[in-house]
């Protein structure tokens, strides 16, 4: 797998949660979680509460 010219930089991506509520991302990463889910939702399965700990 090769980095596509066009991505950026996640490792400074932020999100919020609060207990009991699915993690937002920042307004401005939305377009690359978008195109993430898109291009590798389907090679996984729901996250589950055990495999959210985890993350």
């Amino acid at each position: 797998m090769g980095v596509k010219e066009d991505s950026k930089d996640l490792s400074r991506v932020q999100s919020r949660e609060k207990e009991g509520e699915t993690a937002i991302v920042s307004e401005k990463y939305a377009d690359v979680t978008l195109r993430l889910v898109e291009e590798h939702g389907d090679q996984f399965g729901p996250l589950t509460p055990e495999k959210e700990k985890k993350l």
